[in-house]
């Protein structure tokens, strides 16, 4: 599975994971950045180059982002969540999601 670079599109690279986050580093512009790591899988049939939306979802209910995350990533949508306004902001510096859902 090929992770690009939120910044400048570049293949990155694996550098290690924690607490359910995924860390990586672009050669290309010298970026670390993190993410959860279920929102690296790709469905099989989808191209690598197809586009795909970035969703990030808000909310304080574990249960209502899954099933939202579910329904999202069945459309093709690459999703990450966060539990709280405060991490919103820590994932949104490194994903730059398309669009924003939150309660």
């Amino acid at each position: 599975m090929d992770i690009c670079c939120p910044r400048c599109g570049a293949p990155s690279e694996p550098a290690g994971h924690e607490d359910g986050r995924g860390y990586f580093s672009c050669a290309h512009c010298k970026r670390v950045w993190s993410a959860p790591i279920a929102s690296f899988a790709r469905p099989a049939d989808v191209a690598p180059d197809t586009f795909v939306t970035r969703v990030m979802l808000v909310d304080d209910s574990p249960e209502m982002l899954r099933l939202l995350a579910l329904w999202l990533e069945d459309q093709n949508c690459d999703v990450v969540t966060a539990l709280s306004g405060r991490e919103a902001l820590e994932v949104a510096a490194t994903y730059y999601p398309d669009i924003v859902f939150l309660d």
